[in-house]
């Protein structure tokens, strides 16, 4: 604070010194502030209390002097020192136990903060007579007053305090703006500061003989509406400069600028979309982060609250926000946890086994894994703790670290510090032969797939068999760069771009995205090459087919690490399950894929050796049921198109599959 306001009075003191100097004017201003405290607390409180902390904007004011210092024309340097306010309107929430039972209390008040500020910005102004700044301010507080109103165990009482002892006594930040300035002086400016110190000191508490410590939290955040005036210079008028008494020399016009021809051609109509009914299977993994016990945040845990309204048929349904394969595939796995419990619910004579590993590390802390598992499922969704047992172990039953192994080590390790989830209840896992790739029961999910040309799990699924072309004739003599500004009916706008050819193709698809049609203005914008700007623009529109919805199936099995015989242990799913929904004159469409761990060529193999060995379950299913007309297209594509990131060990724990895609006759008809 005392450095703050030393500023200050160094900065008064110099005001006649710099109105000394060529450019520099002296100005006032004042205004409104909307303000508003970000980054409030939310969530554990003091020990043993639940804490919700919000807050609302509100009103305040700011009035202080500026100087303007003149680099040019345009650019100028503006210190300022103004007095002004801060905070926000808070409301805190708290539950807390006495025992067994639960108290409330709420408190809602206007917390107002006074500050001295000094910010110094640098401001761009142009020949009109707007301009833009940016910059930094510091300030320090000089009084904060709370008026609050607090309802405890239905109780009200209201108090006024002026202390700021909890409130740190400086702040900094940044700040950007624009404003317009009259050739009079009069002005006026919106600006918006965000403090980068916190509002609210560190605490701590001691609660019940357990301390309790909050860090610094909390930031300005001021919206400022400024009506200003500028004493004593102005730039709408140009500073005259001096001419010498020559004779004008005739200049010939310049030759015109090459020009280019702009024109679009679009595809007939793009395809339709249709309904896909996948089987997503759901991996008994639950994949811990090294040296943390906590379920990882990339997991969905719910509140007993939240717990007790899951049923994992909520999960089915993705037709209102289909994305991705992956986004709908990872959405179920990530509530592998739910999943399990809700079945549990459901079927009170299931019981599970919760392994835990440690990569390594022991077997204590594997069953502390465990145990975090196993203490979710018995708090949250009610579980009998005797309905589950746990284990530690150094490494998984079927691990994924080779021993003695340097290639992907730092990939392979983490892959094995996770808790399986194992049961015997067929209410809970898959039917499969043998013990060496038990998976949870998959679920039934309802998406939308492009109607495309491709099988929907072809790796050249995305190529552009639909392309919008846009032709630039004569770009690569004119021009040295183009771009694309595509408009929707709507108004939204995307960018492609730069190209440098005389044409280019985009995807219809990536156009017209998940619209049925679609009216579009296009803008070119070309740099020439002796540095002018071209534009031209167009219009166009895209269509879908209008054909019937057809719901294709779509099935996936899982491997283990560098396993592929285990093929066989799906053997009772791909002849029970999926060999009965393939109708005669289908396209079935087996695709193999793996992780990145290992050479290429190997997984390659690896890929083609698991869909090849599916094949085959499937025909000979098949031809015991006197189907004809199916056609396979198998094949393995290693590490290339990967369905899912390998970033993670749940990504790469799902590129080791087999996808297999049930395409109906009629659906294939007016492709």
């Amino acid at each position: 604070m005392k450095k703050v306001l030393l500023i200050a009075i160094l900065m008064i003191g110099s005001l006649n010194t710099f109105r000394a100097q060529q450019g520099v004017c002296f100005g006032i201003k004042g205004g409104l502030n909307l303000e508003n405290i970000i980054g409030l607390n939310s969530g554990q409180g003091v020990v043993g209390v639940t804490e919700n902390e919000s807050s609302e904007m509100t009103f305040g004011f700011h009035a202080g002097v500026f100087l303007r210092w003149g680099l040019d024309d345009h650019w100028a340097i503006v210190p300022e020192l103004l007095y002004t306010t801060g905070g926000a309107k808070e409301t805190i929430a708290q539950t807390y136990y006495i025992g067994s039972t639960a108290y409330t209390s709420s408190t809602t008040g206007n917390f107002s903060l006074h500050y001295l500020q000094l910010p110094v910005f640098v401001n761009y102004q142009f020949d009109m007579g707007l301009y833009l700044e940016g910059g930094l301010y510091i300030a320090g507080l000089i009084g904060a007053t709370t008026s609050s109103t607090t309802t405890k165990n239905g109780v009200t009482t209201s108090s006024t305090s002026t202390s700021d002892t909890t409130n740190n006594q400086l702040d900094w930040g940044v700040g950007a703006g624009v404003g317009y300035r009259f050739c009079s002086g009069l002005g006026f400016n919106l600006r918006y500061n965000y403090g980068l110190y916190a509002v609210y000191k560190n605490f701590s508490y001691e609660n019940g003989g357990v301390s309790y410590r909050q860090p610094s939290y909390g930031n300005n955040g001021v919206l400022q509406l400024s009506v200003s005036y500028l004493f004593g210079c102005s730039n709408c008028v140009p500073k005259p400069q001096p001419t010498a008494d020559v004779t004008p020399t005739i200049i010939p016009a310049p030759a015109p600028e090459p020009d280019v021809q702009f024109a679009v051609q679009t595809p007939g109509d793009l395809p339709g979309q249709h309904t896909v009914i996948e089987i997503l299977p759901v991996r008994d993994y639950v994949f811990f982060d090294a040296g943390n016990l906590q379920i990882p945040s990339r997991y969905t845990i719910l509140s007993p609250d939240q717990a007790a309204g899951f049923h994992e048929e909520q999960l089915q349904d993705c037709q209102k926000n289909p994305g991705t394969r992956q986004s709908r595939q990872l959405n179920v796995y990530h509530n592998v946890l739910n999943i399990v419990g809700d079945r549990m619910r459901k079927y009170p004579s299931s019981t599970i086994r919760l392994v835990g590993s440690s990569a390594g590390k022991g077997a204590d802390l594997g069953k502390a894994n465990a145990e975090t598992v196993k203490t979710y499922l018995v708090t949250n969704f009610g579980i009998k703790a005797s309905r589950i047992t746990t284990e530690g172990r150094d490494m998984p039953i079927v691990q994924s670290e080779i021993p003695n192994a340097t290639r992907d080590k730092d990939l392979t390790k983490v892959e094995d510090f996770r808790v399986d989830i194992i049961s015997t209840s067929t209410d809970l896992v898959m039917e499969v032969n043998g013990n060496s790739a038990l998976c949870l029961k998959p679920i039934e999910v309802t998406s939308l797939d492009e109607d495309t040309d491709n099988s929907p799990s072809d790796p050249d699924k995305n190529t552009n068999n639909y392309p919008v072309n846009f032709n630039v004739n004569g770009a690569s003599d004119v021009l040295t760069s183009w771009t694309l500004d595509i408009t929707d009916s709507k108004g939204a706008t995307r960018h492609f771009g730069p190209y440098t050819s005389n044409s280019q193709a985009l995807n219809g698809e990536a156009i017209i995205q998940d619209q049925n049609s679609g009216t579009y203005q296009v803008k070119m914008t070309g740099q020439t090459k002796s540095g002018k700007t071209i534009t031209k623009e167009s219009s166009f529109t895209l269509n879908r087919r209008k054909e019937p919805i057809e719901k294709e199936q779509r099935y996936s099995i899982l491997f283990e690490f560098d396993k592929s015989k285990t093929v066989a242990t799906y053997e009772k799913f791909l002849r029970n399950t999926v060999a009965p929904n393939i109708p005669p004159n289908s396209t079935v469409t087996i695709s193999g894929h793996t992780d990145i761990v290992g050479p290429e060529d190997y997984n390659l193999n690896l890929s083609n050796q698991r869909s090849t060995e599916a094949q085959k379950i499937l025909e000979n299913e098949i031809n015991k049921e006197g189907k004809t007309g199916i056609t396979f297209n198998t094949k393995g594509y290693g590490v290339t198109s990967p369905e899912f990131s390998n970033m993670s060990p749940e990504g790469r724990f799902y590129n080791r599959t087999v996808i297999i895609d049930i395409v109906p006759n009629s659906s294939m008809g007016n492709r």
